[in-house]
């Protein structure tokens, strides 16, 4: 599960009681700094900021482990996802799984 796209599919999985194993998340400490300089924009926008807030420390009272800035990461499995592979903190990580949730990136 990368990003914070689809953040609301998994809090409902939180829930319906079947939180996610974990949150793989790209982004780094420097995207997060480099962000910084659109923070004026994004507290004109504060409801959305605050809904998204809101379900992250809910994924994280749930106890859903979560890897900023995590890489290569590659779901496995020969016809349906059996295991999600990815880099964080300098360790390869492997977690088995039947579902990957992935962000939407707009591409056809």
């Amino acid at each position: 599960m990368a990003g914070r796209q689809g953040c609301s599919g998994r809090r409902q999985m939180c829930r319906a009681g079947t939180p996610p194993l974990a949150l793989e998340e790209t982004q780094t400490f420097a995207d997060r700094q480099a962000s910084l300089q659109h923070l004026s924009g994004a507290l004109r926008g504060w409801r959305l900021l605050a809904k998204g807030l809101g379900l992250i420390a809910e994924i994280r009272k749930a106890g859903v482990p979560r890897y900023t800035g995590a890489s290569a990461i590659a779901v496995e499995g020969m016809t349906l996802a059996e295991t999600i592979s990815f880099a964080f903190g300098g360790r390869s990580h492997r977690l088995e799984c039947a579902t990957a949730l992935l962000p939407s990136l707009g591409v056809a």
